[in-house]
């Protein structure tokens, strides 16, 4: 059995509890919507073994969000994490979606530094990317391109924390088709542009260089390593 209690506080925009990564892009009839509501809500947990009675609860910091639409991507990393101590938080998905017969390029990633008043957030429409996946070796890598922004997010974690296999949904159902691990190693960089040289060279300051750990990394679909858990699943429930 499990307890899971949450205080929702300090949603994704502030006070503007409607809008998520998506900003307005939401109301665009694309295949696969994401909502987040909250990336550090204070919560308490209690997990209870019906069969050994042993009880594991304590507090934490929780996040919440949603997707709705057809199916989960046919590929896609996602990635989330919180330092409570930096005051620090990001929430982040690179991949894929089907238009059609098409494969689109898709990509939503927000960063906060409550500390520092600093929040950026990177959609289609503002900013593309590009990334370097190893997913048999648990590292990613994306870079980040806006006029005023150039973001480096470097993602790492032991191999076996991925043995697990998770189930999404896809158009058939739920299916087995996810791996992740709960143990990776955040380092964001964020260089500004401040004038049109630094945006056409990439130069400027950086920022911002933040190391977080123990945060969500998450290989889906086509993106998972060839020998992964998922492989030796063929069902859900």
């Amino acid at each position: 059995m499990f307890d899971l209690r949450e205080r929702l506080e300090s949603p994704y925009r502030g006070q503007r509890v409607d809008l998520g990564p998506e900003g307005w892009l939401h109301v665009l009839p694309i295949p696969l919507h994401w909502f987040v509501y909250s990336l550090a809500s204070p919560g308490f947990y209690r997990w209870i073994n019906l069969t050994s009675n042993e009880i594991l609860e304590g507090e934490g910091f929780l996040h919440q969000e949603k997707n709705w639409g057809k199916s989960f991507p046919p590929e896609w990393v996602w990635t989330e994490g919180y330092d409570p101590f930096q005051n620090i938080t990001y929430a982040g998905t690179f991949g894929t979606l089907n238009f059609g017969p098409f494969l689109v390029p898709a990509m939503l990633f927000g960063y906060r530094n409550y500390k520092r008043g600093l929040s950026i957030d990177f959609r289609p429409d503002n900013s593309f990317v590009t990334k370097d996946l190893n997913p048999c070796k648990g590292l990613a890598s994306v870079t980040i391109y806006s006029v005023r922004y150039t973001v480096y997010v470097n993602i790492s974690a032991p191999q076996s924390t991925f043995e697990t296999c998770l189930c999404g949904p896809n158009d058939y159902g739920f299916y087995p088709l996810v791996t992740e691990s709960f143990v990776s190693t955040t380092r964001i960089q964020v260089k500004e542009h401040l004038t049109w040289w630094d945006s056409v060279y990439r130069s400027g300051a950086i920022i911002e260089d933040a190391v977080i750990q123990r945060v969500a990394l998450e290989f889906g679909g086509a993106f998972m390593c060839d020998r992964n858990p998922c492989s030796k699943k063929t069902t859900c429930g």
